[in-house]
C-alpha cells in the first residue's frame, strides 16, 4: 500500500566548514555539494561513535576581518552540535592575516576537525525519502443464491465510516486509501444479511488493517562520480599547496588493491580558478604527482588535468573541493 524510494547522496568531503560572515550561522548553500559539506558535522558524530578510542581536535578559525573571539565561538557551536564526551575533545583557534586572494577571506571563516591529530575526509551524506501511497483493495465472498422472496445486503466500514461495496455475488471488494489509516490501523468491518419471510441470518467479519511498505528502493549517488562512472577521493590540498593535506587512506589503499590486480588508473588533479590557467596546470600536475608517490609508481596510471571554471568556484566549499586528486578505476 505503500511504497518507499529512498535518494541518498553522498560524498567524501574535506572535514571542515563554513560560517557566514561575522556569525556562528553554518554557511548554506543551493547545490548538492554545499549542502552535503554541512552535513561533515553528523559525519563527524558517527565517526567518533563508532570507535570510542579515537579522539577530536576542533579548531576554531576568524577571517582577518572578523573579531577574533568568532574563532572561539565556533569552536564552541561545533562542540555544542556534536554532542559527544567532552574528555574526547580538545580546541584550537586560528586568526590567519589577511589572504593574499579577498576570495579567501571566506575560507577563513570555518572550523575544521582533526580525527586522532590528523585531518582527514569524510564520508558526508544525506538522505530524502519519498513515499507513494496506493489504494488497496479488500476482495471477500458472499455466497446467497436468492429467489424473489429473498433480501440481502451487503455494507463495510472502516473505523465506523461507511465504504462504497463494488461487485456482483459472490464476489465484492472495497478500496481503501492508506491516509484513511492512522499509525494504530484501522478496523475494516464486513456485515452481510439475508432475509427469506421470517428467517434471517446475519454474518460479520472483522479485520485489522495496517499500511503496510509494498516496496522499499534505495538509490546512492555519489557527488565524486562522473558519468556513472566510480571516482575515489584520495586526497585534497591547501591553496596553492601541493602536499596533500587530508588523505583517505581507504581509497588509497583501494586504488593499490585494483592496480595490483592489474587495473589502470586515472588521476584526476584539479584546482579552484584563483591564479592563471597555466600556473594551475603545472600545480595540479604537481598534486597528481604527490599522490602517485604514495600509490606507488605504475605505467597503468595517467594523470588528467582539471582547472575549474568561474561556476564552480563560487563558494568556499566549492574551491576546497576543487583542490583535489581523485582516482578513477577502470577494468
Amino acid at each position: 500500500m505503500v511504497r518507499v524510494r529512498e535518494v541518498r547522496r553522498q560524498c567524501f568531503a574535506p572535514s571542515m566548514m563554513f560560517f557566514e560572515r561575522n556569525s556562528t550561522a553554518p554557511l548554506t548553500g543551493s547545490s548538492e555539494r554545499e549542502r552535503l559539506q554541512q552535513r561533515v558535522i553528523d559525519a563527524v558524530r558517527t565517526t567518533m561513535a563508532a570507535d570510542p578510542t579515537l579522539r577530536l581536535t576542533i579548531i576554531g578559525s576568524a577571517a582577518a576581518d572578523e573579531p577574533s573571539v568568532l574563532a572561539r565561538e565556533r569552536y564552541a557551536w561545533a562542540i555544542r552540535n556534536l554532542g559527544i564526551d567532552l574528555a574526547r575533545i580538545s580546541v584550537k583557534t586560528e586568526n590567519p592575516p589577511q589572504p593574499e586572494e579577498l576570495a579567501l577571506l571566506d575560507e577563513q571563516r570555518s572550523i575544521a576537525f582533526l580525527i586522532n591529530d590528523r585531518p582527514a575526509v569524510i564520508l558526508a551524506k544525506e538522505s530524502t525519502t519519498y513515499a507513494t501511497r496506493t489504494p488497496a483493495i479488500v476482495s471477500f465472498a458472499h455466497i446467497v443464491t436468492c429467489d424473489t422472496t429473498c433480501r440481502e445486503s451487503v455494507t463495510a466500514t472502516l473505523d465506523g465510516k461507511p465504504l462504497a461495496v463494488e461487485g456482483k455475488g459472490p464476489a465484492y471488494r472495497v478500496t481503501i486509501d492508506t491516509s484513511m489509516i492512522g499509525e494504530d490501523g484501522a478496523v475494516l468491518e464486513i456485515r452481510s444479511s439475508v432475509n427469506a419471510g421470517e428467517v434471517a441470518s446475519q454474518d460479520a467479519q472483522v479485520r485489522t488493517l495496517v499500511a503496510s511498505t509494498a516496496e522499499k528502493t534505495v538509490d546512492v549517488s555519489t557527488l565524486d562520480d562522473r558519468q556513472g562512472q566510480d571516482v575515489q577521493t584520495l586526497s585534497y590540498f591547501d591553496f596553492n599547496s601541493s602536499t596533500p593535506k587530508m588523505i583517505d587512506q581507504l581509497n588509497i589503499e583501494t586504488v593499490r588493491r585494483a592496480l595490483r590486480s592489474g587495473a589502470s588508473v586515472t588521476l584526476i588533479a584539479s584546482t579552484d580558478n584563483i591564479g592563471t590557467e597555466e600556473s594551475n596546470r603545472q600545480l595540479a600536475q604537481k598534486r597528481a604527482q604527490a599522490v602517485m608517490a604514495l600509490l606507488g609508481r605504475s605505467d597503468r596510471v595517467t594523470i588528467r588535468i582539471d582547472v575549474t571554471d568561474d561556476a564552480a568556484n563560487v563558494s568556499p566549499m566549492d574551491r576546497v573541493f576543487n583542490r583535489s586528486v581523485r582516482a578513477l578505476i577502470a577494468p
